[in-house]
């Protein structure tokens, strides 16, 4: 049923109009100010008052992924499940906050979106529909993409660049959706076509969703944070690739002889 969802047209269309679902809040806001709600929750949501994870939880990625890369089979359903429950811990604090002008608010369609995709890893994690074999080094082009992501070397509330290398510990893109997202699909796009594809397809464009809004958002309607938009960069081109992967292959007509 899930793989069949992820091939309807009609479906990625509901994903779409699930992402544009107003937020609820405890003060009222009017339609115009729906942008500065957004701004204002995902400056201070819930998941950045537990700086410590940003450290252990990168730990125990750099942990995992260096077991992807030498016996993946062996580590692809640990990784997964990791992956699930970021994704979930992702879904639920980054788009809760206690805001100082809309009090407690919760982004809903951004929270339903980001469980769809932690759904998807939580089903891969308990029934693996992937066999893992040596990845596909022509697609490397997504590992320094990945990499960008993984350091985030940008100040979330001023939108300036920070590159300090210490980022790369230090920083919380594996609490951040937009950065999370991409480095995943760089695994998945790595170990293509050995994954399972509705995983892929599913991540990936519910990835083109929150990218093409923040290339709006970062480079035409908020110039100010353009640094803030290009660590962007790799949620789009990433999720592209990877939903590109999945598209069906048109069958060849045999010419009469």
């Amino acid at each position: 049923m899930i793989k069949v969802l992820f091939e309807r047209w009609w479906f990625l269309l509901l994903l779409v109009l699930v992402f544009f679902l107003p937020p609820l809040s405890q003060i009222e806001f009017t339609a115009v100010d729906t942008p500065a709600v957004i701004k204002e929750v995902l400056i201070a949501p819930y998941v950045y008052r537990f700086p410590e994870l940003f450290v252990v939880s990168k730990l125990i990625f750099i942990g995992l992924a260096v077991g992807l890369a030498t016996r993946p089979r062996l580590f692809w359903r640990p990784f997964a499940t990791f992956a699930a429950l970021l994704l979930l811990v992702v879904a639920v604090f980054q788009n809760i906050a206690d805001t100082a002008s809309y009090g407690l608010t919760v982004l809903t369609g951004n929270l339903l979106l980001m469980l769809i995709v932690a759904g998807l890893w939580a089903w891969e994690a308990i029934t693996p529909g992937s066999q893992l074999a040596a990845p596909d080094m022509k697609r490397q082009l997504v590992l320094p993409l990945a990499i960008l992501a993984f350091w985030m070397p940008v100040d979330s509330v001023t939108g300036s660049q920070n590159l300090v290398l210490a980022k790369f510990l230090t920083s919380e893109s594996l609490l951040t959706f937009c950065m999370l997202i991409p480095i995943l699909l760089a695994v998945l796009i790595l170990y293509y076509p050995n994954v399972n594809r509705t995983l892929l397809r599913g991540t990936a464009f519910i990835g083109i969703v929150f990218g093409i809004t923040n290339m709006l958002t970062w480079f035409v309607l908020d110039r100010g944070f353009l640094w803030m938009g290009i660590v962007h960069l790799p949620l789009l081109i990433n999720s592209l690739l990877g939903f590109n992967l999945t598209r069906p292959k048109k069958k060849k007509k045999r010419r009469a002889a």
